[in-house]
């Protein structure tokens, strides 16, 4: 009887648990897409194109790049003031943290996974390294109006060169590497890697987005035909949709992993500019569904073996 009543027990809380995987998993990822925008804001929108509001709307001045350290704190690269402004993740401006730049027309910003801040300035062609109390770190000659920054997953630094019509590739000490791409691009402005290393950069010129793999074979382009005008910023999500600010046309389209167009929505008269994913996760289904399975046998056990004793 005993051991029909734990056998029982435990169906019925692997049932449960079932139905409580099934609803997390829904909720699993969920991507907040942050918008650099011409009216000195950064907006949310969620995954299906739903405007989530204003984040931020003070201490920038033509916000351009953006990039989230660690910590979840957002910072913003500021075009006509040469500043990077920090807000902290619920969207408070932190102007005491405020970088001072030193140079012109700051477009870019990355950062690496020690919290260290990389920052581009087109008019100078350099690229600086700060931590994140705002001391310089390193600079460096990028090229030709260095635009986009992007990490790899090998931990490179890769810089879009707007005029120069290349990516570079730089360690963190921002030390030239070899494995700069000099082909098939048209003034790009925007860099994005997707899940499996391939590199992705939008042309400004050509109204669409160069593919490379991880080691700069050009793969193809995409968004030729989705009316694309003067894209910028680009982003992958959790589920490995591809999204791209187009400045010219007000909208930001979405494209599969396959480079099949999804969608489009239109931001109104506010241009966006660079774009970044924040993506809030809950635990794994699957270890919850263990962790409670394992409790509840780890009970009805207990029970038995007093029922033994007695």
């Amino acid at each position: 009887m005993i051991r029909c009543n734990m056998r029982s027990a435990i169906a019925a809380i692997a049932m449960a648990v079932s139905t409580l995987s099934g609803a997390i998993r829904e909720t699993f990822a969920a991507d907040v897409l942050y918008v650099t925008m011409s009216d000195n804001t950064v907006r949310k929108f969620d995954t299906a194109g739903n405007s989530l509001g204003i984040f931020a709307n003070d201490g920038m001045n033509d916000p351009r790049g953006l990039a989230f350290d660690p910590s979840g704190n957002l910072y913003v690269a500021n075009y006509a003031t040469n500043t990077l402004a920090k807000f902290n993740s619920s969207g408070s401006y932190l102007p005491a943290e405020t970088i001072a730049l030193g140079l012109n027309f700051s477009v870019g910003v990355a950062i690496d996974q020690a919290g260290d801040i990389y920052v581009s300035n087109e008019s100078s062609s350099r690229i600086r390294k700060f931590d994140s109390a705002g001391n310089q770190l390193a600079t460096s000659i990028a090229g030709n109006t260095p635009t986009a920054l992007a990490f790899d997953s090998a931990g490179f630094l890769r810089v879009a060169n707007r005029t120069g019509n290349t990516i570079a590739k730089y360690d963190t000490d921002l030390n030239a590497v070899a494995g700069t791409i000099s082909t098939d691009l048209n003034r790009p402005r925007g860099l994005a890697f997707d899940a499996s290393g391939n590199i992705y950069a939008a042309n400004g010129f050509t109204d669409d987005i160069s593919k490379f793999s991880s080691s700069g074979t050009f793969l193809g382009r995409i968004g030729s035909s989705t009316n694309l005008n003067n894209p910028y910023g680009l982003a992958f999500d959790s589920q490995g949709y591809l999204y791209v600010a187009s400045e010219q046309s007000r909208t930001i389209a979405k494209f599969a992993s396959n480079g099949d167009f999804v969608t489009s929505w239109s931001t109104g008269s506010i241009a966006p500019r660079f774009i970044a994913f924040e993506t809030t996760t809950v635990p794994e289904p699957g270890t919850l569904a263990l962790g409670a399975v394992a409790v509840a046998v780890a009970v009805l056990a207990k029970r038995r073996s007093r029922k033994r004793l007695i």
